[in-house]
């Protein structure tokens, strides 16, 4: 009797030291059993609080960009003739000295001619600037011109014919010069033909005919 009960002290004294020792048992192959993962609960950030996206996101669309172009001057007709319009030479002359010169015929046959004609420009004071002498080649022309003076917005130039007379020796080359619009402006307009050197004992000559508007 007293050895049953020392064994029972002993066996209960050994389950007071026990370890439970759980193993895991292998599901078997092919078996799915779901997994649920606890997480913690995302917070919400409020939407006003969000920082604003400034990267791109995706592809966008291109804005069409339309061009409107600027208006443009409308160009003067130029003159139909056999002659070449060399006017732009007195481009550099400014308009006080131009208009001085206005009805009177003018006749550059060397560069010589033409240097005086820039020097007594130059000199005469009425232009604020130092006008410089353009190049012209005279080894087969010579420049016939005028000085046009009108009324209006504008001065039209059309080439009208050239007369020639053999007995006198003398070719007239004839210009219509007609002003347009109702502009109260007074126009300057120079004209310079050049033209092919006459033969011996001939003389050019240029007409200009104004029209009314």
């Amino acid at each position: 009797m007293l050895k049953f009960f020392v064994i029972v002290l002993t066996l209960a004294s050994l389950g007071c030291n026990l370890t439970v020792i759980r193993t895991a048992v292998p599901l078997p192959i092919g078996t799915s059993t779901p997994i649920t993962l606890l997480t913690q609960a995302a917070s919400v950030i409020p939407s006003s609080s969000v920082p604003p996206v400034t990267g791109v996101l995706g592809p966008t669309s291109t804005p069409l960009i339309t061009v409107t172009p600027l208006p443009t001057e409308t160009p003067l007709p130029t003159l139909d003739m056999p002659y070449g319009d060399v006017s732009g030479l007195l481009g550099g002359i400014c308009f006080k000295y131009l208009a001085t010169l206005a009805g009177q015929s003018l006749a550059f046959s060397s560069t010589g001619d033409l240097a005086a004609f820039f020097d007594a420009a130059n000199q005469s004071k009425k232009c604020q600037e130092f006008i410089l002498r353009p190049a012209f080649d005279f080894s087969t022309k010579q420049i016939l011109g005028t000085i046009l003076t009108a009324q209006g917005c504008g001065i039209v130039l059309h080439y009208d014919r050239t007369d020639e007379d053999d007995k006198a020796q003398m070719r007239i080359i004839i210009i219509q010069a007609t002003p347009t619009g109702d502009c109260p402006y007074t126009l300057v307009e120079p004209i310079l033909l050049a033209v092919d050197r006459p033969a011996a004992g001939f003389k050019l000559e240029l007409s200009v005919t104004k029209n009314n508007p």
